[in-house]
């Protein structure tokens, strides 16, 4: 399905289609593409920041997204 997000601390009149299951992927992966366009967006969403979204010419639902940093690591021989 398409959705509507906005990110309205940065432009609260710009409003981005998204296709996904639900309103709450749609937020999700909005974000996702905010951070691997510019990786400074992690930092924004690392706090939980907002996002609208909506359906073509429904009401907008706020959602706060955040960001969850899971380390991975790896070895090597010396």
């Amino acid at each position: 399905m398409k959705y509507l997000v906005c990110y309205p601390n940065h432009d609260p009149e710009c409003w981005i289609g998204v296709d996904a299951v639900d309103a709450e992927h749609a937020a999700t992966s909005y974000a996702e593409q905010l951070c691997s366009r510019d990786c400074e967006c992690y930092s924004t969403f690392a706090g939980g920041d907002d996002l609208l979204v909506k359906v073509v010419g429904g009401y907008p639902q706020r959602f706060e997204v955040m960001v969850e940093s899971v380390p991975h690591f790896h070895a090597r021989a010396k």
